[in-house]
């Protein structure tokens, strides 16, 4: 039971407001929440979370009204990056078509907000297709925002565009040549063409600052380039700066194989949760635990599974997906209370004969608890 206040506190009203939407929603009770929304915009007619509400309410019965709803709040209110991405789902329109719809309908002096708040919605792995197309016609219509540009040069980084990439970040260098992140971008971007080119912007900006991210970027730097050495010298620095990074575990594992020093890291880390988007780190944690004769802990085992999904659509790295399959066989024919009723694995004979009789084997998992 929700009961109104008796005195009309402005504070105390909003949050009342909020409770009895919060139940309605929960409850997805349609016309209680659209009165709702209608009592909140009386009094606060600005407002972007009920505007946000109310059109997602309308969105199936009359998208036009929720288009307008939507609208509203991108040209004249205070919109965010949910409002920006409930409109492209209701637009009608590809999604780059209908968010240079908007800028272009907006004034002036928020065009450059609304094209940098789309940019931020359209890196969205779903419209990854439409990104470029959006990215290089914002920067041609807003020219001096290198937040567009550094978006721009990062799509292209991560997309394997490794000339395009390389140009916007120059660009981005060029504009601002003593910030540090623009040193970076630059130096991240020529890491695939000519790393030894890359290496003094990398090590610049390291020398001023040492976080896991700076240092990660100069590690793989100096790993494509050839110096393992120092390499594993600047992953055993992330190692020691934060314990569960995954991937520079992962690299120093490849290096130089299993070891004391790095087995201890192992528990932790699973227990922390990582390693589901890092290559082979669940598969080298196996490897591990087999040749230093230890066995993991039954977290390793939700977080495999995930991988193992995302490894359905990735191609993951050398024979990961193979050896994380077998892996997983041999656990679950250990274990198999672990998996769950709607949870499946391949069952292919190979991999479940190799998994049992030539590797991983099941030295390396813990037994159940009723053996």
């Amino acid at each position: 039971i929700v009961v109104a206040p008796d005195e009309p506190d402005e504070d105390y009203y909003e949050e009342y407001l909020q409770l009895r939407l919060a139940l309605a929603l929960r409850e997805k009770h349609g016309e209680r929440i659209l009165a709702l929304c209608e009592e909140g915009l009386r009094r606060w007619p600005d407002s972007t979370r009920l505007k946000e509400v109310q059109a997602n309410q309308v969105s199936a019965s009359d998208p036009q009204q929720a288009r307008q709803l939507l609208r509203s709040v991108l040209l004249q209110g205070e919109p965010r990056a949910q409002t920006a991405w409930q409109y492209l789902e209701i637009a009608g329109q590809a999604p780059d078509v209908a968010a240079r719809g908007v800028i272009q309908s907006a004034p002036e002096d928020r065009r450059t907000m609304l094209s940098e708040l789309f940019s931020d919605v359209m890196r969205d792995p779903s419209l990854l297709r439409w990104n470029a197309s959006y990215l290089e016609w914002a920067l041609q219509e807003f020219p001096e925002s290198d937040f567009l540009r550094w978006r721009l040069a990062t799509h292209y980084n991560s997309n394997g565009q490794v000339d395009r990439a390389i140009q916007r970040a120059r660009e981005l260098h060029q504009r601002n040549p003593d910030d540090p992140e623009s040193k970076r971008m630059l130096g991240r971007c020529l890491i695939d063409r000519d790393a030894k080119q890359a290496l003094p912007y990398l090590e610049q900006v390291c020398r001023e600052n040492r976080s896991v991210e700076y240092l990660f970027d100069l590690a793989r730097c100096h790993q494509i380039a050839g110096n393992g050495q120092q390499a594993q010298q600047l992953h055993w620095e992330i190692m020691e700066q934060n314990p569960y990074v995954s991937s520079s575990w992962t690299n120093l594992f490849v290096f130089s194989g299993p070891s004391d020093r790095l087995w201890r890291y192992v528990g932790p880390m699973l227990e922390h949760g990582c390693g589901v988007d890092d290559e082979y780190f669940l598969v080298a944690t196996v490897m591990a635990a087999i040749r230093q004769r230890q066995q993991l802990p039954t977290a390793w085992f939700p977080l495999a599974m995930q991988r193992f999904e995302m490894l359905k659509t990735h191609p993951g790295f050398r024979d990961e997906r193979t050896r994380l399959t077998r892996s997983l066989l041999a656990w679950v024919a250990r274990r198999p209370q672990d998996l769950g009723g709607n949870a499946k694995l391949p069952s292919g004979w190979i991999d479940l004969l190799a998994a049992r009789l030539w590797w991983p084997r099941c030295s390396w998992i813990p037994q159940r608890t009723d053996e």
